[in-house]
């Protein structure tokens, strides 16, 4: 009778396993917002930063396509760069604004538009744009209209 023995050395793989611990922690902590899409542009993980920046929640994302960000803020162009560097399963980088960033402004603004002891200027500040230029022109993008247009509607509300 005999006995048979394999042995394999497995310290290359625990540390390999230690490794992707180490990144998948430094990931989920980064403050950074961090999505990865695999190439077909399906997204497959968020960050907590990037649930808290976007508003959206991993459950919403995950297995969603990258298109779901289009918003009037990037134009095709922008979002066919994006595409093609995923396509190449190459890292993209830069700034993305999310339609529901938007939403959530324009929510606010009408709130804020009712409310007497507030100027545009104020508003404008509120909703973190630097000048009440910018979100005149933003206001106008999502409702077709001026702020200040918005203000006649409400009676007793300084349109400054």
């Amino acid at each position: 009778i005999g006995s048979v023995f394999a042995l394999h050395d497995i310290t290359a793989a625990k540390q390999d396993e230690q490794t992707r611990i180490r990144l998948a922690t430094v990931v989920d902590q980064a403050d950074d917002a961090i999505l990865i899409a695999n190439t077909e542009g399906i997204v497959e993980y968020v960050n907590p930063s990037f649930e808290k920046v976007s508003g959206f929640t991993d459950d919403e994302l995950v297995g969603t396509h990258v298109n779901r960000f289009r918003s009037e803020v990037h134009d095709e162009q922008f979002f066919a760069d994006v595409g093609q560097t995923l396509k190449l399963d190459r890292v993209w980088r830069g700034h993305l604004t999310l339609q529901r960033n938007d939403d959530t402004r324009r929510q606010l603004a009408n709130g804020y538009l009712q409310d007497p002891h507030l100027t545009l200027t104020d508003i404008a500040g509120l909703l973190g744009y630097a000048e009440q230029s910018a979100f005149t022109r933003a206001y106008r993008r999502w409702t077709g209209s001026p702020p200040n247009r918005a203000r006649r509607r409400h009676p007793g509300v300084d349109i400054s």
